[in-house]
Order: structure tokens, then C-alpha cells, then sequence
């Protein structure tokens, strides 16, 4: 009983997502020459035998040549101490 019930399931299941599918629209149509974004890391790792998480921060940047090729840099780094507690 259990094995048709989860058949029949499946098969509306199924039946609904390919009647309801709709065009994704992810990307955009407008290209821009450049992109700039700012990222938050952290990094786990063990150190004399307790576990450290490090914070930090970076940024990347994106230049656009056309729809298909695009030059990207990116740099983050991982302050032992905070910013502001280091300028204070």
C-alpha cells in the first residue's frame, strides 16, 4: 500500500513542477563595464590544540570586456587584531 501511495506521489509530484516551470530570469540583460563588491570571511583552524576563528574582510573587482569575457581580481585578508582597535 505504501509503495503506491508514494509512487502515485512522486508521479503528481512530478506531473505539477513540469506544468508550473516558468523561464528563470537570473541574469540581466544590461551588461556593465565594471563590478565592485566587498566581502566577509572567516577561517577555521587548530592551533596548539584549541580552535581559532579568524575574521576578516576583502574586495573584488570585475571589468567586463563583453557577455563572454571578464577579467576578475579579488583580495581579502585576515587582521589578527581589529582595525579600529589597532588605529586607537
Amino acid at each position: 500500500m505504501y509503495y503506491r501511495l508514494d509512487r502515485r506521489f512522486f508521479l503528481l509530484a512530478t506531473a505539477l513542477l513540469l506544468v508550473m516551470q516558468t523561464n528563470a530570469l537570473a541574469q540581466s540583460q544590461d551588461l556593465r563595464k565594471f563590478e565592485i563588491a566587498g566581502e566577509f570571511s572567516t577561517l577555521e583552524r587548530d592551533g596548539f590544540g584549541q580552535q581559532q576563528t579568524e575574521k576578516g574582510g576583502g574586495v573584488r573587482f570585475t571589468f567586463n570586456l563583453n557577455r563572454i569575457i571578464a577579467f576578475e581580481t579579488a583580495g581579502c585578508g585576515f587582521p589578527s587584531q581589529p582595525v579600529l582597535t589597532r588605529l586607537l
